[in-house]
């Protein structure tokens, strides 16, 4: 779980503790591992489903969805988690 949240704030351009400390801030009443755990599966799972559609777009072969770059996203899905918390 660590390692993950490490490469995702590797690729998102943070550090591991600012990405932490956005975490703690949306987690309300979650406990701290729990909230990470989640964010780390929900993380991965949107990553997934984008690079999915971008590879059945027309325009990327499956073989060079490695080499596409995505924007940040977070901060938004943290939002999306937590929001309800």
């Amino acid at each position: 779980m660590w390692d993950a949240l490490s490469a995702i704030s590797e690729r998102e351009g943070r550090s591991i503790n600012d990405l932490a400390t956005d975490i703690d801030d949306r987690r309300g009443n979650t406990a701290m591992t729990s909230a990470v755990r989640v964010f780390v599966l929900a993380y991965y799972q949107k990553l997934a489903r984008d690079m999915e559609f971008r590879s059945t777009d027309g325009q990327t072969a499956p073989n060079q969805v490695n080499q596409i770059k995505f924007k940040p996203f977070a901060r938004a899905l943290l939002d999306d988690i937590f929001s309800e918390t």
